[in-house]
């Protein structure tokens, strides 16, 4: 029986069925004969679906009791989170009292060739025009990995990529730091790109929409023209191989055998 592949989301109620498709697709296709599943690690999203009638994955728990109950020893647990945060952490939790042996896929960005392969795809993403910036805007946390989201803009303009910037909803980098970077560029336009891998909820809520505290009423009364573009990061192709690399990293510590089922487990 080959090793079941659980894929962790966050979630969201809204557009998530496109880029987790996508990601579904390019797992199934790489890592054919392996039983492939979802899970959705939010509550809060789970209880407005179902209050709505939507159908959710369950939680991490549910997923990996099932598998164990199947007869499974070992399970991949595939994170779909952007960086190590504090979400990240709670499906640590879930492994370590899951009920089975598992190895744990790591978030999006993690070691230096992730961030490297990030850069080149936000490269690519913005396009670069005259007097025109892109700006990225990940969801942000107040875990240490939060310094994640600057070594990514440095990374980007150690490229030559100078209208090219990152921000986050929550932490910094800040609104008010994009502002007084894109002033101090020059930039007259700007292109809002959620860093996210569904263009959800904070996408509608957060960063467009009527309420004079969301990213492009605040831009747009800083004096930039604003070009939100609606489609999250996991759209590309790019991210879901970057995410079966690392379950493929996960997959390789599973021992192949009876005597090595007995060594101590490896940890990610």
């Amino acid at each position: 029986m080959k090793t079941p592949i659980v894929m962790a989301a966050f979630g969201t109620r809204w557009t998530a069925g496109g880029p987790y498709a996508r990601i579904d697709r390019q797992v199934r296709e790489t890592f054919a004969g392996h039983a492939v599943h979802w899970a959705f690690s939010s509550r809060v999203v789970g209880r407005i679906a179902s209050g709505q009638g939507v159908p959710v994955p369950p939680g991490p728990e549910a997923v990996l009791a099932d598998l164990h109950a199947a007869g499974h020893r070992w399970a991949v647990l595939q994170s779909t989170h952007v960086l190590c945060g504090h979400e990240f952490h709670r499906l640590l939790h879930h492994a370590a009292a899951a009920p089975l042996r598992v190895s744990m896929g790591l978030p999006l960005l993690t070691d230096p060739p992730d961030f490297e392969e990030i850069a080149n795809l936000l490269v690519d993403i913005a396009a670069p025009e005259p007097d025109a910036a892109t700006v990225f805007v990940g969801h942000g946390t107040d875990h240490p990995t939060w310094t994640g989201y600057p070594l990514l803009q440095s990374m980007l303009h150690r490229r030559g990529a100078a209208g090219i910037f990152i921000g986050v909803l929550e932490g910094r980098p800040s609104i008010d730091d994009v502002v007084a970077d894109l002033k101090a560029a020059g930039a007259v336009r700007v292109r809002l790109v959620p860093l996210l891998i569904a263009a959800g909820n904070h996408f509608l809520r957060d960063l467009t929409g009527d309420d004079p505290r969301c990213w492009q009423r605040r831009l747009e009364a800083a004096g930039f023209k604003v070009e939100p573009v609606a489609e999250g990061i996991g759209r590309r192709p790019e991210i879901g191989a970057l995410f079966c690399r690392h379950v493929a990293e996960a997959l390789d510590v599973i021992p192949s055998s009876e005597e090595e089922e007995n060594r101590p487990a490896q940890h990610r």
